[in-house]
């Protein structure tokens, strides 16, 4: 576990400490290494509610051993000891229903509706016209499955550009991948 995962452990069950000798009714815990620690104000009255924000502990960036098991844990934790479990998607809704037999609330993102922009600010920014690209939006990690999005573009025989956007999640090295993939396309 490196130095950054030790200190979220350590700020997670400080606040947990701290959360079941505080005089609060109930205590929100989100994601699932956090909830590692769920245990502790539900063991001095707390209501625990865990709002899981994905299955957390299959992604790449925490494939090394502990940080998965630590967060898979946390992830057990929240189905046995939160009083109420929130999620943000259907999938890890399904999830939660066959894994653990727990039910969920279902509360996804909200968004706020976009100011709109007229096209020609990407035009000029980057060149690019109506019609004339794909796009990819998203948070740039490796369980996305943007390698395939590369590599199956490659074999497009159009005129249309594949535009890549977002940024990355602790996963650089994974940016520097997709770079390398694009290599040689004029048209990524």
């Amino acid at each position: 576990m490196t130095s950054g995962g030790l200190a979220a452990v350590s700020s997670s069950a400080f606040a947990a400490l701290y959360s079941a000798f505080g005089k609060y009714d109930v205590v929100h815990i989100h994601a699932e290494g956090p909830a590692f620690f769920a245990w502790l104000p539900k063991m001095f009255g707390k209501r625990v509610v865990v709002t899981v924000h994905g299955i957390d502990w299959q992604r790449e960036k925490w494939q090394s051993g502990l940080g998965s098991k630590f967060i898979h844990q946390g992830e057990k934790n929240a189905a046995k000891y939160a009083d109420e479990v929130i999620v943000l998607s259907k999938g890890v809704q399904d999830y939660f229903k066959e894994t653990y037999g727990r039910e969920t609330h279902f509360i996804p993102n909200g968004v706020n509706r976009p100011q709109i922009r007229e096209a020609n600010l990407i035009t000029e920014k980057f060149g690019l016209k109506k019609d004339s690209y794909i796009l990819f939006l998203g948070r740039l990690v490796p369980e996305k499955g943007i390698r395939y999005l590369v590599e199956a573009f490659k074999n497009v025989k159009r005129d249309k550009k594949l535009v890549i956007a977002g940024g990355s999640s602790d996963t650089d090295s994974f940016m520097e991948e997709l770079k390398e993939l694009a290599k040689g396309d004029d048209r990524m």
